[in-house]
């Protein structure tokens, strides 16, 4: 049972057997496409590695994608070239999917990765809309677990995921709670 502002909502569990979550049927996996969003932080590496974890238990297809947003820089004296910058920020992304495809290749798992682009929507959205048109069925994603002042500054995409998404969402904690 979950509590939800005073009410109670009924959520069936999902049925295990020999470690595998089944549908009602007993028979088909409960996740066959799995979206793993990443950023290349320790907290984001906790999901990668929950994300492979559930993909091989679930003999699921993962992805994982890398959202580039915007990066908006205050006036400064002298010449920033924005197309050096947005590049270097490309391939530092195109590195952080490498790295998590490389894991999930390790494992034996079918992977794909996407460097996504935000042009100036929000990163939530953008992960939403490409778990739905790829037919995810739950999105991994790390959160960091931010509270008061940090969370009022640097905000909550896992906040947002969960807020837009149709689909579960499994948060995985950052390294402190690892412990």
């Amino acid at each position: 049972f979950y509590k939800i502002q005073g009410t109670f909502m009924m959520c069936q569990a999902p049925r295990y057997d020999r470690g595998n979550m089944l549908n009602d049927d007993g028979d088909t996996p409960m996740y066959k496409r799995i979206l793993a969003p990443i950023d290349g932080s320790e907290t984001s590496d906790f999901a990668v590695q929950e994300a492979i974890k559930l993909a091989a238990d679930q003999h699921a297809d993962l992805r994982f994608i890398h959202v580039m947003e915007e990066t908006y820089l205050p006036y400064t004296e002298g010449y920033i070239d924005i197309a050096v910058l947005r590049d270097a920020v490309r391939q530092q992304g195109h590195r952080i999917l490498g790295k998590s495809t490389a894991l999930a290749t390790q494992a034996g798992l079918k992977c794909e990765q996407a460097l996504l682009e935000a042009h100036g929507e929000r990163a939530s959205r953008i992960i939403v809309d490409d778990a739905k048109q790829w037919g995810a069925n739950v999105i991994v994603m790390g959160t960091h677990g931010r509270r008061g002042f940090d969370h009022m500054i640097f905000g909550s995409l896992a906040e947002g995921v969960v807020r837009f998404s149709p689909l579960p969402v499994l948060l995985v904690r950052g390294g402190e709670a690892q412990q």
